[in-house]
């Protein structure tokens, strides 16, 4: 469900599915502008995690971290709170730089701690961190990729060269063997798939490894690497059908899609006053408009779903997916 606010009204719009369950970017500036890397900690906290900052032209250091949304309050030459958070700050950047009247585009990597040991070997551990937290091949899902991250974080902290280098080491083989494991080999996922009786020839795949990584295909058969996954067969409409399964070979599958009217009138009502709010329902679109009041404030709304004449059985369940203005998925996020 997804809540879009306009002015004097929020409009909520539901995707109405008909659902069985079986089961590094390169960074491109305009000239003169660019980045680099931050890091900022206490011994024993993380304050603002490795993360890339951006400059524009003739900016120094600190015009960048002004202009970057966190919080920085200096006395003098020296920063006496960063985030809110008080400290024995000490600074470097490239070359055991220190100075953040500097211009911005000098540097590519800066540490604000109570490290007193860092170095360039911190430098450089904060500048593959900030690569790693950008890739986009979800291996920050990876377990050991996470371990190694974490210790990392702890080396930047309170480590002296050494472990930086160890840790940096630490990560890029957890980085390497996780791009090993999705160059594996590749076996045939073969779907059979039927709908009202009939097959369907040309399904949608979807298989979702448990990394986030997605393969999409439209056909009865997709190539995936062995690992678990949740595959999902669609129409290419409405109607779909999913199951998690193990592949470590070939793997053939048979699906049954639901078809027909699942749905019939749906209101959202005021779960305090049992109003029901004006609404829009497009059934061959599968949509659903609601108007919501701003007075409504944090109201929890009630979705009440009749039932349509396509429905089968009697035991159906209602299963909703919500889905913030962020494009995240609230699903499985408790509602309180």
């Amino acid at each position: 469900m997804k809540l879009i606010k306009h002015a004097g009204k929020d409009v909520i719009a539901l995707l109405l599915i008909a659902v069985m369950l079986t089961g590094l970017a390169p960074v491109a500036f305009a000239a003169g502008e660019g980045s680099f890397c931050l890091f900022v900690a206490t011994t024993s906290q993380t304050i603002i995690a490795p993360t890339r900052i951006d400059y524009t032209v003739g900016q120094t250091i600190q015009e960048a971290l002004d202009a970057s949304g966190y919080s920085f309050v200096r006395h003098g030459t020296f920063i006496d709170l960063i985030e809110g958070m008080e400290g024995s700050y000490e600074i470097v950047y490239d070359g055991g730089g220190y100075d953040l009247s500097q211009p911005a585009s000098d540097i590519t990597a800066l540490i604000i701690s109570e490290n007193q040991t860092a170095a360039e070997e911190h430098l450089e551990l904060l500048r593959y961190m900030v690569q790693y937290n950008e890739m986009t091949n979800h291996v920050q899902n990876y377990q050991p990729a996470k371990t190694a991250y974490s210790s990392a974080l702890n080396a930047l902290q309170i480590g002296n060269a050494a472990v930086a280098v160890e840790r940096l080491n630490q990560l890029q083989e957890s980085v390497a063997s996780y791009e090993e494991l999705l160059g594996g080999t590749k076996y045939p996922v073969v779907v059979t798939a039927s709908q009202n009786g009939a097959a369907l020839t040309n399904p949608v795949l979807t298989l979702t490894d448990t990394y986030g990584n997605v393969t999409t295909v439209t056909g009865t058969t997709a190539e995936v690497v062995a690992g678990t996954y949740t595959v999902s067969v669609s129409d290419g409409n409405w109607n779909r059908a999913e199951r998690t399964v193990s592949v470590s070979g070939r793997t053939p599958l048979s699906f049954d899609l639901p078809y027909g009217e699942w749905f019939g009138e749906i209101s959202l009502i005021d779960q305090s006053t049992r109003e029901v709010y004006e609404k829009d329902q497009n059934s061959s679109a599968h949509t659903l408009t609601v108007q919501v009041p701003d007075s409504a404030g944090l109201t929890n709304p009630i979705v009440n779903a009749a039932p349509g004449s396509g429905l089968p059985g009697t035991d159906a369940k209602l299963y909703g997916v919500y889905t913030g203005t962020n494009g995240t998925d609230y699903s499985n996020t408790a509602k309180a």
